[in-house]
């Protein structure tokens, strides 16, 4: 009767466990690949995503595209409320003086149609150019002049 006792509560308590890890997030959440072609300095696995100044995700892995090294993606998971549409446009942003980077998703228009992807790759959104990184760049053409 004992021995039965304790088979129950170790099973109940794995099956919460596996209850409670199983279910949270990957229900509310939507995938998307952000493409760049300048550098991801600063940017790290962790990382958030906003969208018009608020924290909608996080960067879930960061790679090199295997068919252009001079390209990087980056896969965000994002709020599955949060409005990505066709026109919404992806950049880098640094937060503050300490360089720690963020993804910035910007508008969207509302008549736009949802990004989607197929069932094998997620959606992919192409990422710009932020203000900072062209005034760095503008800088580093007048250093070397």
């Amino acid at each position: 009767m004992i021995g039965a006792f304790t088979l129950a509560v170790i099973a109940a308590a794995f099956m919460f466990v596996f209850w409670f890890s199983g279910t949270r997030d990957h229900d509310g959440v939507k995938t998307y690949n952000v493409v760049f072609t300048r550098s991801v300095s600063g940017l790290s696995s962790g990382a958030q995503v906003l969208f018009n100044g608020l924290r909608v995700g996080e960067v879930k892995k960061i790679n090199l595209m295997p068919n252009d090294p001079g390209k990087v993606f980056a896969t965000i998971q994002v709020s599955r409320i949060t409005p990505v549409k066709t026109d919404t446009r992806a950049r880098l942003e640094s937060q503050g003086l300490t360089g720690i980077a963020s993804i910035a998703l910007i508008g969207g228009t509302a008549g736009a149609p949802n990004l989607a992807g197929n069932a094998n790759k997620p959606p992919t959104i192409a990422a710009e150019q932020s203000e900072i990184q062209n005034i760095l760049e503008t800088l580093q053409r007048l250093v070397v002049k």
